[in-house]
């Protein structure tokens, strides 16, 4: 009796190791699970904070890329509106030019409006004199030494002078010929909006320095 007894308490003892085993190995594999899940939780918490970030970086930088195309298109429309107004713009320049004396000529501004940034030749039977000026006023001149011309019209007067003398005292005499004379005036300036104007003339010259 006592062995059957025994027996079954061996029995009974293993029954409960087992099933505490069983147990024990359950509560494993659940707390691997839960961990799991946890850790999984934790993965996506921290994509979404990525998530989050990176679409506040973009909302930046489309806030960003809008700031930038709307001042790109004031500039672009700042520059459409001063270009319309470089081609209506008035500017009353006009120039005139006339002989001092021998040798030096003028060139007048007779408009209502200043020249700016004047950049001005007279070239005369191919001898040139420049000028550069910041600005000419309305009413204001340019004048240009020309001493080739000067000469060449010293030269002149005085065969007209001899031509003169000889007929005067009734001896033969022919009359002098000069050669055709062309002066070339060009003036580039600018308007005060900035647009770019040239006077380019060439003309005849009856003498090389009457006024």
């Amino acid at each position: 009796m006592s062995d059957v007894l025994a027996w079954i308490g061996a029995i009974g003892g293993l029954l409960g190791g087992g099933a505490g085993l069983g147990f024990g190995v359950s509560g494993f594999v659940q707390s691997r699970r839960a961990n799991k899940i946890a850790q999984d939780a934790r993965d996506f918490a921290e994509s979404g904070h990525q998530l989050s970030s990176d679409a506040n970086d973009l909302s930046r930088e489309a806030n960003r890329i809008a700031v930038d195309a709307r001042q790109l298109a004031e500039e672009a429309n700042t520059i459409s509106m001063r270009a319309e107004a470089r081609e209506t713009e008035i500017n009353d320049v006009r120039w005139v030019g006339a002989w001092k004396e021998p040798g030096r000529y003028i060139l007048t501004n007779r408009g209502q409006d200043e020249a700016i940034g004047v950049n001005a030749t007279v070239t005369v039977d191919g001898e040139e004199a420049h000028r550069r000026v910041d600005s000419v006023p309305a009413g204001g001149y340019l004048a240009f030494e020309l001493p080739g011309a000067r000469d060449q019209f010293r030269r002149e007067q005085a065969e007209i002078a001899a031509y003169n003398r000889h007929t005067a005292a009734g001896r033969y005499a022919v009359y002098p010929i000069h050669m055709a004379n062309t002066i070339l005036e060009r003036v580039v300036w600018v308007t005060p909006l900035g647009k770019e104007r040239i006077h380019d003339i060439q003309s005849p010259i009856s003498n090389l320095g009457e006024p």
